[in-house]
């Protein structure tokens, strides 16, 4: 019985982020709910990784997530509450 909305945006970029956030929070009556599901994977040995694909890793899985956090958050503050949920997967607790 709910709507959702989603957005298109390079999450490891403040300023795509931002703008399709923007956009929604102009477009909406506000935000209940932020899902952090964005998340990338390089397979391989480590020694062959190159810097490039490591920062790409870090930019989507976890500066993605901070970003969008911190661009949201004040936007469920204002409605008085809401949820943020950060989805992660099995790779945070078993290595490959």
């Amino acid at each position: 019985g709910g709507k959702a909305t989603p957005l298109a945006a390079d999450v490891s970029s403040l300023e795509s982020l931002a703008s399709a956030i923007d956009s929604f929070a102009e477009a909406s009556e506000g935000l209940d709910t932020v899902i952090a599901a964005a998340g990338v994977a390089r397979g391989g040995l480590i020694q062959r990784m190159s810097e490039a694909a490591w920062d790409h890793v870090i930019g989507v899985n976890l500066k993605g997530t901070f970003l969008l956090a911190r661009q949201t958050l004040p936007l469920l503050q204002r409605r008085g509450g809401g949820s943020f949920v950060a989805v992660g997967s099995d790779a945070g607790v078993l290595g490959s």
